[in-house]
């Protein structure tokens, strides 16, 4: 067999077809991306013009609210357990835009760990729009525990009938997105802590 120089142009045609094959799979993955980016923004992200941001509910999810006491141990709360009670009323089947309210009891035991471990946990689950502590003889170590995580937490409540107030008025602050919830978080902070306390909290150093 001979190699004449029909050769290099076969190898350079070759070459520019393969460059060109290249180009059109680039494109195709590109355009891929950018479908599926399209698919995301579709179904995950949502209008949100509260510059604190927004908790987002999903359509599978309840509008979940934590509480943390010591319903046990040496320094139990009876004053938590009848609170607990008219929270558990309060929420029964309660739905909001469609979406059931469900509570996330955690009992501290009355042990500073256990009050640690609940207050990371439940911080950490995105659907809680609030978490209540209660606590009847908190420790110094316990306060100061508790006053670092409301600085961390902006929805950690330690007042009950502010939360409970702040539910009442809890289905004309959600924004229905399809069917996922949206809740902004300054509106809804402001309604669970009271005005005048966020309004010391942004003055305060």
């Amino acid at each position: 067999m001979t190699f004449g120089l029909e050769n290099p142009f076969f190898y350079a045609k070759l070459s520019i077809d393969l460059r060109t094959e290249m180009r059109r799979l680039q494109y195709g993955i590109l355009v891929i991306v950018i479908h599926l980016a399209l698919i995301g923004c579709t179904h995950s992200s949502h209008l949100c013009l509260d510059p604190a941001g927004c908790i987002v509910i999903h359509s599978d999810e309840p509008i979940q609210i934590g509480v943390i006491a010591p319903f046990s141990g040496d320094r139990s709360c009876p004053e938590a357990r009848t609170t607990l009670e008219n929270l558990n009323q309060l929420v029964g089947d309660k739905k909001i835009k469609g979406h059931p309210l469900a509570l996330s009891i955690w009992d501290t035991y009355s042990t500073y760990e256990s009050m640690e471990t609940a207050l990371v946990e439940l911080s950490a689950q995105p659907t809680h729009i609030a978490i209540l502590v209660l606590q009847c003889q908190s420790t110094a170590q316990e306060e100061a525990l508790l006053k670092t995580w409301m600085n961390h937490n902006n929805f950690l409540v330690t007042d009950p009938i502010r939360l409970v107030k702040g539910i009442a008025h809890l289905d004309s602050l959600i924004i229905p997105k399809g069917e996922d919830l949206i809740l902004p978080r300054s509106l809804w902070r402001a309604g669970i802590i009271g005005d005048q306390e966020l309004k010391r909290g942004k003055s305060s150093p």
